[in-house]
């Protein structure tokens, strides 16, 4: 794969229902930086999961994170019944 320069990442989804395969699934073409493509293997390896996988529980977490947070609502980690310990911002 040919390395990538100061280019921004690059998503192809495929469109029309013909494209969509078993159970749904639409094929994606991502290309990403190689840092993120270890991190991603690694997050995969470590929790038993597969790329995609980590891809998609990714999205869910983002989903939750951003109505959170249009809601006003502050998200973070926490001990149970403790402020919080890291509040993540950006959302």
């Amino acid at each position: 794969m040919p390395q990538r320069t100061s280019e921004p990442p690059r998503v192809a989804l495929s469109e029309g229902v013909a494209d969509k395969g078993p159970g749904g699934w639409v094929p994606l073409e991502l290309d990403i930086s190689t840092e993120l493509d270890e991190s991603l293997r690694e997050l995969a390896q470590q929790n038993h999961h597969s790329v995609e996988d980590v891809l998609v529980r990714a999205v869910a977490l983002y989903r939750v994170l951003s109505e959170q947070a249009r809601k006003g609502k502050r998200v973070g980690v926490a001990r149970e019944g403790q402020d919080l310990e890291t509040e993540i911002t950006g959302f």
